[in-house]
């Protein structure tokens, strides 16, 4: 009779079977239900095969079947898959559904971040940003990636790359400024100066007080002596201090 059903392709027919035989086999009744999303394209059984505890044992066939609409009403299922199921299947979302596909590289670059797969976490999120149109969500995940760049791949030159980028879709990003503040010090001292003196614009005066000895020496290095003499002499008294600001005030022909 099953196969009767089956050659048919009666799925009214095969999901009243799978109904009658559960209470005495529902493993039987889980593994039509399998086949009916899989291979029958009836999605609407899936629900009854996660809440079987088939969920990884349904996505394998549906991947392995390409069977979309039966990957798609698996999304809502996914923490229940494990890691690699789960990406497999966000990978094989995306590339069936374009509509789709910002977030499931949203979900894939979450995924691989905490996963620890640093690398391939920031080129997902470039992915994801080459896609969004709207500039200030594009500088946020250049944001998230220069954090990964930084913090876990220590890669300082590629971290700040990805600051000013998101700099370069939102100028309004204090986290990217901050960020560069850091990475620029000790650096380039116009680049440095310039960062510190946005940071200022935008967070206002007293988010350049930690930053103002290194920001006295990127003037002075630039040339920029009055700038460098003024902040040397709002920062706390030192000998060295002191005798810089002097050496600085002869150059601009200053009394002392």
């Amino acid at each position: 009779y099953l196969g009767l059903l089956r050659d048919a392709k009666d799925v009214p027919g095969l999901v009243a079977f799978a109904r009658q035989v559960e209470p005495l086999a529902p493993l039987i009744a889980t593994e039509l239900r399998v086949e009916l999303a899989c291979d029958f394209g009836h999605a609407e059984v899936v629900e009854a095969v996660v809440a079987a505890g088939a969920a990884e044992a349904l996505a394998a066939r549906a991947l392995a079947a390409k069977a979309k609409e039966t990957l798609l009403a698996l999304l809502p299922h996914a923490e229940r898959l494990e890691v690699g199921t789960r990406e497999a299947l966000f990978l094989a979302v995306a590339e069936a559904t374009p509509s789709r596909r910002p977030s499931m590289l949203r979900e894939l670059a979450t995924l691989r971040r905490d996963a620890g797969r640093h690398a391939e976490a920031v080129e997902t999120l470039s992915a994801l940003a080459a896609l969004v149109e709207v500039p200030a969500a594009r500088a946020v995940l250049h944001i998230e990636r220069g954090e990964l760049l930084l913090r876990r791949l220590e890669d300082r030159a590629a971290a700040a790359a990805a600051f000013e980028r998101a700099l370069a879709d939102d100028g309004s990003q204090l986290a990217a400024v901050r960020e560069l503040v850091e990475l620029y010090q000790g650096g380039d001292p116009e680049r440095f100066s310039a960062m510190v003196e946005r940071l200022g614009a935008l967070a206002g005066p007293e988010a350049v007080v930690p930053w103002r000895a290194p920001l006295a020496d990127a003037y002075e290095a630039q040339g920029r002596l009055k700038e460098a003499y003024a902040l040397l002499g709002g920062l706390e008294e030192t000998r060295e201090r002191l005798v810089r600001r002097a050496e600085l005030a002869g150059r601009l022909g200053l009394g002392g």
